[in-house]
């Protein structure tokens, strides 16, 4: 599903304050009751069910809802919201997109631990954090090479922020797209050299393979790091300066 098409299942939703904690039990179950569009497909459900009523830390506590064409909530106070951030009043389609991703980065980068206790590398972690940085960087290149779309010379600037960072450039480096399908669950791919899998490695022996410049899971782990927090202090700085 294009980007656009995704923007059209945003709610105008709500932006609580602590005292509202109160209501996001009843927000809940109407989210539970929201029918899932026949026209979306597995990985834009995902994004959804993820998303719903989620909470993150973004200047306090910001509740998004998601909901479909028809269903609207007393509440519009976000209208006004995406007037006001990332590209400006011209665009606020685009900036509840942005909203989207500027969550889903801060949300990883917070609350996601980068390694255990121990040192160690936790592979469910580490690939929500991989995944999440991967799509917020991949849907950035997007929003960047469109060419219809005439952004800000604002917006244009933190988008040079975040994607020519090093880290980022490193992230999405075009050789390292297996990797990304292989975090998704779509197998090794065909190329790598089975002799070089290590069933004992938190990330099979893989990440010096795709990404020479780390040694190990831990290196990795670190670049992904980098990259998310870098992504996510621009993506705040970008929607509120």
């Amino acid at each position: 599903m294009p980007p656009s098409d995704l923007v059209q299942h945003l709610v105008q939703g709500d932006v609580f304050v602590p005292q509202a904690r109160s209501q996001t039990s009843h927000l809940r179950q109407q989210r539970r009751d929201l029918p899932t569009p026949p026209s979306m497909d597995l990985a834009d459900r995902h994004v959804v069910q993820h998303l719903e009523g989620r909470r993150y830390v973004a200047r306090g506590l910001v509740c998004l809802r998601l909901a479909f064409p028809g269903q609207r909530g007393d509440d519009v106070r976000s209208a006004e919201y995406y007037d006001d951030v990332f590209d400006g009043s011209a665009s606020p389609d685009l900036n509840a997109l942005l909203t989207v991703f500027r969550c889903m980065a801060d949300f990883a980068d917070a609350a996601i631990p980068v390694t255990e206790i121990n040192g160690g590398i936790d592979y469910t972690e580490f690939k929500i954090r991989f995944l999440t940085a991967y799509q917020v960087l991949r849907s950035l290149q997007v929003l960047r090479d469109d060419p219809p779309r005439t952004l800000t010379p604002r917006s244009a600037g933190y988008l040079g922020r975040i994607l020519d960072a090093p880290e980022a450039l490193a992230i999405m480096a075009s050789p390292a797209k297996p990797f990304r399908n292989l975090m998704m669950h779509y197998g090794p791919d065909t190329r790598v050299d089975l002799a070089k899998v290590d069933l004992n490695d938190p990330l099979f022996g893989l990440a010096p393979y795709y990404y020479p410049s780390c040694k190990d899971a831990l290196g990795l782990a670190t670049l992904v790091n980098q990259a998310l927090s870098h992504t996510a202090a621009a993506l705040n700085d970008w929607a509120e300066s």
